[in-house]
């Protein structure tokens, strides 16, 4: 029933979609055209993690790589505007990303904080219930098993961290080569790092599955002039070795994932993989189809940031206690709407705050 949520969702991107007039789009990944794309990546999150509470077919599976889609994005945009700016674009690089991240999530962690203490007395999921609403009870949760207050909120400080290997590895280093290689190395040793406390320590996968798309985005901001020559001239065989290698990908992973005893340790393989290569595919499909109603999705993409932070809030809020809804589209309709209001509401609470802060600090 949950998966039903996708038509309205797939008509959106698709009813008044269109293929450019000369098929190719140079500006396809500025700051103002994926704002659309950063909307459908952040109501695609909200679906994920609708999918998992229903227990919905569908939704996990086509939603599942939206963050990596994020990560490239960010990846990508810090590069780029590093070569378009020069080291100037490293003044105050920290303090700024930092109030961009921090403010945010610091109003988002205390509706959730409220909520949780107030209405329901723990941390809100039921893998939290070992733990109290407290300085200590939150700081248990993270360093024990990487649970954060703000539900699902792990790209944040993983996106954080990146920041700061972004910082480091170009201040270090003498050229953009050697920023990009040492910056790759960290974003690999974290991952590494990650994932041996994901398999001995008790932390949750999503802290390493799609960390690798920022390495990817970097180096496509890196070569884009290259890239865009190769996809203006030759698509259809840039569309064509895609297309295979995805379809082998996931004829593989399949194949290992529903027919092997392995089935249950491939899927960390399967991510990390992926996540490499389907925002390659989805940049290359961006160059040359704008995607339907883009006005409504880039509403969404610009705040998207607090789409992401607080809808977890919602979807705790309608499956238990008084506001509990039994039926699941109408839950998926409820939870989408609420993050949407709230969205946009937060969204204005944090611009004021940012500006104040990004004034205090000058930067």
């Amino acid at each position: 029933m949950a998966d039903l949520i996708l038509i309205p969702v797939l008509a959106l991107l698709f009813v008044g979609a269109k293929r450019y007039d000369n098929g190719f789009n140079k500006d396809y990944l500025s700051k103002d055209n994926t704002l659309a794309l950063k909307g459908a990546c952040a109501l695609s999150i909200v679906l994920l993690h609708i999918g998992g509470v229903t227990q919905a077919k569908l939704l996990p599976e086509i939603t599942a790589f939206a963050v990596s889609v994020f990560f490239f994005l960010s990846g990508y945009g810090m590069i780029t505007a590093l070569k378009n700016k020069g080291d100037s674009y490293l003044n105050k690089f920290i303090q700024r990303h930092t109030i961009k991240l921090a403010i945010p999530y610091f109003v988002a962690a205390l509706i959730y904080v409220i909520y949780f203490k107030y209405a329901q007395g723990n941390l809100g999921f039921k893998y939290y219930d070992e733990y109290k609403v407290s300085f200590n009870g939150i700081l248990s949760a993270f360093f024990e098993h990487g649970y954060t207050i703000v539900v699902n909120s792990w790209f944040v400080i993983v996106l954080f961290v990146f920041y700061l290997f972004f910082y480091i590895s170009f201040k270090k280093c003498k050229n953009l080569e050697e920023g990009i290689g040492f910056f790759s190395l960290l974003v690999i040793a974290f991952t590494v790092l990650m994932f041996y406390l994901a398999q001995f320590k008790g932390w949750y996968t999503a802290w390493y599955m799609q960390n690798f798309s920022i390495i990817v985005g970097t180096l496509y901001g890196y070569k884009k002039e290259l890239i865009d020559k190769v996809i203006k001239s030759h698509k259809g065989i840039v569309v064509s070795v895609l297309g295979v290698i995805l379809f082998s990908l996931l004829a593989a992973f399949g194949v290992l994932k529903y027919n092997t005893d392995i089935g249950g340790h491939i899927n960390t393989a399967e991510y990390c993989v992926l996540t490499c290569i389907i925002p390659i595919c989805v940049a290359v499909a961006y160059s040359s189809i704008q995607i339907g109603c883009k006005k409504i999705w880039g509403g969404i993409g610009k705040v998207s940031f607090e789409l992401y932070l607080i809808h977890g809030l919602f979807y705790y809020m309608f499956q238990m206690g008084r506001l509990k809804i039994e039926n699941k589209l109408v839950f998926c309709i409820c939870v989408i709407a609420a993050s949407l209001v709230a969205s946009f509401i937060l969204n204005i609470i944090n611009k004021y705050l940012v500006k104040l802060l990004q004034k205090l600090f000058r930067c």
